[in-house]
Parts: structure tokens; sequence; C-alpha cells
């Protein structure tokens, strides 16, 4: 099981849409669910669903209106093997690819950008 994280910090009360797109190189994940935390409670928002799939690619997109500006989302997602993710936040391209040492799968893939990084578990 991975997840990959979104946070929001933002001096404003809500942020009037919220937009994250997660696209999987390789293989489509089984289930994709996004839970939400607010003020310290974690609840179960809803399932995604692929909006584009061809050629090994999967695009999945959480939009969402009025958000509030001091919560996470955590997009929680099933594999079979690890491939590669990427996530475009703010213009962005972060690639996120799976590391090998000494021969071992590493939990944690490499990513470009630390605040964008989703975790194994």
């Amino acid at each position: 099981m991975d997840y990959y994280t979104s946070t929001l910090s933002l001096a404003q009360h809500q942020v009037p849409q919220y937009v994250v797109r997660l696209i999987f190189l390789g293989d489509r994940p089984k289930w994709l669910r996004v839970y939400t935390c607010n003020f310290g409670e974690t609840s179960l928002l809803k399932d995604l669903q692929p909006l584009r799939q061809a050629d090994g690619i999967f695009e999945y997109v959480d939009v969402e209106e009025k958000v509030n500006a001091q919560s996470a989302r955590i997009y929680v997602f099933q594999r079979d093997r690890v491939t590669r993710i990427v996530s475009e936040r703010g213009g962005r391209l972060q690639g996120l690819t799976p590391r090998t040492k000494l021969g071992q799968p590493i939990s944690a893939p490499d990513a470009l950008d630390q605040e964008a990084s989703p975790r194994r578990r």
C-alpha cells in the first residue's frame, strides 16, 4: 500500500478550487481512495477512478470546491508493483521512481520534491 499527501496551510479560510492530478505510469492501481484530515479528524472522502487511461498511463484527478485552507488530503492506493507516479502541483512536475540499494527495494521512493513524496507502508 502506498500513499501521497497534499497539505494546505494558508492564511485564508477556504480555497475556492482545489485540484490534484495523479498520473501513474505502468500498472494501474487496484484502487485509489481519498481521505481528508481537518483539525485532526480523518475521514474517507471518496474513491477515485481514472479520468484517462491509455498506453500504460493512468490519470486520476481530484477536484473540489471550497476546501478548508488548513487541511490535508491523503491519497491511498494499492498497486501490484511500484513503477512510477507523476504529480503536477503548481505547474511543476515531480517524478517519483523506486530505488534499490544493494539489490534490495527501499520502502520510500526517491522523490524530486520532498513535500510531495508518496510513502510506502
